[in-house]
């Protein structure tokens, strides 16, 4: 062994250990994920690929080119934000355009790094950092209801925002479901694994985050959609179940939900929400610059020009993921991201077919592969009425989660290459 192959060697095992930390505090610490990202993994990544020239290697998982188009129409709009804001404008979308473009490279360094063997570990240390910080939520939830407290002034969630927290744990119990439904694990495993699960509801729900009870209930539908077995419709059925049991969240439904003689009437401009002055006022940013938008993270300054009279308050975001990204990048942007969204799912069900081949490690590739299409579907959902596409934390859970099926089926088409 020459020394190119010891090195080679060295940073594959930092490369893990790095992928093991980042995994865990992706529930726990942005601060500590980014350095794990950026010391443990990226850099000995870039160094390893250098050593192997593994640059041929490019586009193998037909991402690349969509995410590339969606960042391009990122970038195209924040330079053009100039004739709105001037150099203000430019240097603030230039500023936080790194951090839309590296949280993709998650996909990339998950799925070209994972060994056959560490696939299994990497997806239990996710789950384990999920259900440590939402342990600390329902210990946070406990404590609110032996002192009377009001749990809207709380949201439990651990060590982590409220809405952050709904979105991780959202996808964690869609990863621990998938797991204890297609992996071929042992039965005393998948107890564990539906334990968890349930854990990570129950946490979901006293966060209060309505939106990621919205998402947990269609990621579970799509779950049940990809087994194609009626019976586990009693999943988000028991899931509705549970949440009603909970005297804080059926009150939080109440307030969304009213039955009236007209019908049923979603109550979205209430004391805790202004979506619908947020929603019309967004769409009025975006008649007014409908092809580029107003540029990355300008939305917040220019919304003050076009929020409504009755509104209360400013808005750092327009809570939809769709007419956020159309304010800031125009048509231009929002076609690009439908574009990319189109591609996630699209190699995602390509590469699900490959899953259903017989071999060791089927049902764990079966269960990962499906898993990332559930969650993908969840998290759009949330994203209907929560901007969690610009949320750092809860985008990289998501990209791991299709970093983890693209690697584990790109192990298989690899197999069967040879």
């Amino acid at each position: 062994m020459n020394l190119r192959e010891k090195t080679v060697k060295i940073l594959d095992y930092v490369i893990l250990l790095g992928m093991v930390v980042f995994l865990v505090s992706s529930s726990l610490s942005i601060a500590v994920m980014k350095l794990a990202s950026g010391i443990l993994i990226l850099l000995p990544w870039l160094i390893k690929s250098i050593l192997e020239r593994r640059w041929s290697g490019a586009f193998v998982t037909k991402l690349e080119i969509p995410i590339l188009v969606f960042l391009l129409a990122s970038l195209l709009a924040s330079l053009a934000s100039y004739r709105i804001g001037g150099w203000e404008y430019i240097l603030r979308g230039l500023w936080w355009f790194p951090d839309s473009a590296t949280v993709f490279l998650v996909i990339f360094v998950v799925a070209y790094n994972i060994r056959s063997n560490q696939r299994r570990p990497l997806v239990y240390a996710l789950l384990a950092g999920a259900l440590f910080n939402n342990l600390i939520a329902l210990g946070q939830f406990i404590s609110a209801i032996v002192t009377h407290s009001n749990l809207m002034d709380i949201r439990p969630s651990g060590i982590m925002f409220y809405m952050t927290f709904g979105c991780i744990n959202m996808l964690a119990a869609t990863l621990a479901v998938s797991l204890a439904i297609f992996d071929d694990c042992s039965r005393r495993w998948k107890l564990i694994l539906w334990a968890t699960a349930g854990l990570l509801v129950v946490g979901c729900a006293v966060s209060l985050v309505r939106s990621a009870l919205l998402g947990l209930l269609v990621s579970m539908f799509v779950i049940i959609f990809l087994k194609g077995k009626r019976i586990f419709v009693i999943i988000p059925i028991l899931i509705v179940i549970a949440l009603l049991l909970v005297p804080q969240v059926r009150q939080r439904l109440e307030e969304t939900i009213q039955f009236n003689e007209n019908g049923i009437t979603l109550n979205l401009a209430n004391q805790y929400d202004e979506r619908l002055y947020i929603f019309k006022s967004g769409w009025e940013m975006v008649c007014r610059y409908p092809i580029l938008g107003v540029g990355l993270h300008n939305v917040a300054v220019e919304y003050t020009h076009f929020r409504e009279k009755e509104a209360v308050q400013n808005t750092p975001h327009l809570h939809n993921n769709f007419l956020q990204i159309t304010a800031q990048s125009g048509f231009v942007g929002l076609g690009a991201f439908l574009f990319m969204v189109f591609a996630f799912f699209w190699v995602l069900g390509k590469r699900l077919k490959l899953t259903r081949k017989s071999g060791e490690g089927a049902g764990l590739s079966r269960a990962l592969t499906c898993s990332a299409i559930a969650g993908l579907a969840g998290f759009l959902a949330m994203g209907i009425f929560e901007y969690n596409f610009g949320d750092y934390e809860s985008v990289n859970s998501l990209m791991i989660l299709v970093g983890l099926a693209l690697a584990n089926n790109l192990l298989i088409k690899h197999t069967e290459r040879k």
